[in-house]
Formats: C-alpha cells, structure tokens, sequence
C-alpha cells in the first residue's frame, strides 16, 4: 500500500520517483498495489492505468513516465493496480476515459458489517423516520430535508450508522 498526503515535501520529484520505482517492482514481480491519496502519480500512471499494454516475445510491456522520459517496463499477469479514492472525488477529478478503465466498487462502513447488523440498525432508522413523521419533516424535499435531519442529529449519515452499528456489533457480539 501506498499512501500519499498534501504535505509538499511528500510531492517532490524525488518522492515520485521514489513511488513510481516501487510500483514498477511490484509490476514487474507480480504483486497487488493499493494507491491511496496518490493523485501526483496518476500521469505518470497513464498507461498502466489505461492498460494501454505493448506484448513482446509473450510478455506484457507498458511505458511509465516521469516528466518527459518514458520507461518500458514489464509487467507480470498476476500484477494489480487498486486505486482508493473518495467517490465524490473520484467523479469530480478522474477524467471520464479513465473511469471507463476501472473495475469500480464502492465500499462503506455498511459493507464491513454481518448481517447481524441490520438488527442494530433497523430500530435507529425506525426512530429517524418516527421523528420524521412526528416534526412533519417529510413534508420538506430533497436536501432540504436532509439538512433538517442533520440538524437535528449532528453527524449522522450513512457511514456514522454504519459505524455505530460497527461498533456495537463488535461490543456486544450478537
């Protein structure tokens, strides 16, 4: 896994550099890669990401670039590129071409959970929508309501039920 962060020194061309080698071992052997926070490597990434792929003598090739050099790299039939990323992030700054490529999966704290989870959850969402009900906040549409009920209950959204619900199946163990 590797981690990026908005920390300047961390987006030097050396630190790239530093990424991209690791990727292209990794490419090379075989081996899974996680990028998370690594937006700065992504041009560099272009044809990977792509699978823009050459073949030569039965084996996969594709270029990786730094800056204006571009580098021929061999690519290993076990290798994987995961790429971790915000949603709202993800259809506001990856270009659509790219988003074509992926395999997509959207993952939330309710993915985490067992099916027991739902035992939990089902009686907090009952009392959302009785208070609902019972403040005619139904009566209002769309974002409107919604910010109503995050008025109401500072915090609350999808991934903080599924985080509480989380949090008391492992504490409770049912």
């Amino acid at each position: 896994m590797i981690f990026g962060s908005s920390f300047p020194k961390d987006q030097s061309y050396t630190i790239i550099c530093r990424n991209i080698s690791r990727i292209r071992l990794c490419m090379e052997t075989g081996k899974t890669v996680v990028l998370l926070n690594m937006e700065e490597l992504y041009e560099s990434l272009y044809d990977v990401l792509n699978q823009y792929y050459t073949t030569y003598c039965n084996r996969k090739w594709v270029y990786l670039g730094l800056g204006s050099e571009k580098l021929l790299c061999p690519v290993h039939p076990h290798f994987r590129l995961i790429v971790i990323a915000p949603q709202q992030d993800v259809y506001k700054n990856f270009p659509v071409p790219l988003l074509n490529r992926f395999e997509k999966h959207v993952v939330t704290l309710f993915s985490c959970l067992e099916t027991k989870g739902d035992k939990i959850l089902t009686p907090i969402k009952k009392f959302v929508n009785l208070f609902k009900q019972s403040t005619k906040i139904s009566a209002h549409v769309g974002s409107e309501n919604k910010a109503i009920i995050m008025h109401s209950f500072p915090g609350l959204d999808e991934d903080s039920l599924g985080s509480l619900a989380l949090l008391a199946e492992q504490r409770i163990k049912i």
